[in-house]
């Protein structure tokens, strides 16, 4: 058997150390879990509208990502994301998660849509809007949508496969 006696100066000595330890592991832990959290949740510098709160910033970011609008929305509309999401949210969610916005965060609260016409769809489709959600004066959230029965609905980047035209 082993015994190790260790003289009380020693003793702090040790807690110390072992205390400093502690606090660097968990530092380190924790800074890399949020940088886990930031690059899984990353906002592209495209759709990250921090200040969604006027028209024009609404409509200058549309056209940051190239579109052009109406110069004012055509509606404005007070929705309330669910608490809990059934089949059509949890599919528009999967839109958003794939820009970078997640609604379940927003579950159960009051924002606005913005909606705009689209007036340059690439396969010359009309009746075509940009939504935008935005919370508390920042962008949560949106797609770009035909008006069409059998229409379609993207994020708000211009998608690598244009559906063909009605």
């Amino acid at each position: 058997m082993f015994a190790v006696y260790f003289t009380r100066k020693k003793q702090r000595l040790l807690c110390c150390f072992g205390a400093v330890a502690l606090v660097l592991g968990g530092y380190l832990l924790l800074k890399g879990a949020i940088a886990n959290t930031a690059a899984s949740v990353v906002f592209s510098d495209d759709l990250n509208l921090k200040n969604a709160d006027t028209n024009a910033a609404r409509v200058e970011f549309l056209a940051g990502l190239g579109w052009k609008t109406s110069d004012e929305p055509v509606e404005v509309r007070e929705v309330v994301i669910p608490l809990e999401f059934d089949e059509v949210y949890q599919n528009y969610n999967l839109i958003q998660l794939d820009q970078g916005f997640d609604l379940t965060q927003y579950a159960g609260r009051k924002m606005k849509c913005y909606s705009y016409d689209i007036l340059n769809y690439p396969n010359g489709e009309e009746n075509v809007r940009a939504n935008l959600l935005v919370y508390k004066e920042r962008l949560v959230g949106g797609d770009v949508c035909s008006l069409r029965l059998d229409g379609f609905m993207h994020g708000l980047r211009l998608p690598e496969e244009v559906p063909a035209p009605a």
